[in-house]
């Protein structure tokens, strides 16, 4: 069975790995990083560069972005 709180540890460790500082006690810089990623998949979009690609085995793209900021959310 799963230990939602061991999942929830593990969530956060590679949020932590892969830049997702996301515990923070101030809503503006929650609301800074959410807006950079908006503002990331805007110039994707504006560019035209693509919904989603990978580059150096990173997720790029308009999407990429948004799951980004939905991930800080």
């Amino acid at each position: 069975m799963i230990n939602l709180n061991e999942l929830a540890q593990e969530i956060c460790a590679i949020n932590e790995e892969k830049g997702f500082n996301i515990v923070s006690n101030n809503p503006f810089e929650v609301i800074a990083k959410i807006h950079s990623e908006i503002g990331e998949a805007t110039d994707e979009i504006l560019n035209s560069r693509g919904e989603f690609y990978i580059v150096n085995g990173k997720p790029e793209g308009s999407d990429a972005e948004i799951a980004d900021a939905l991930i800080r959310t």
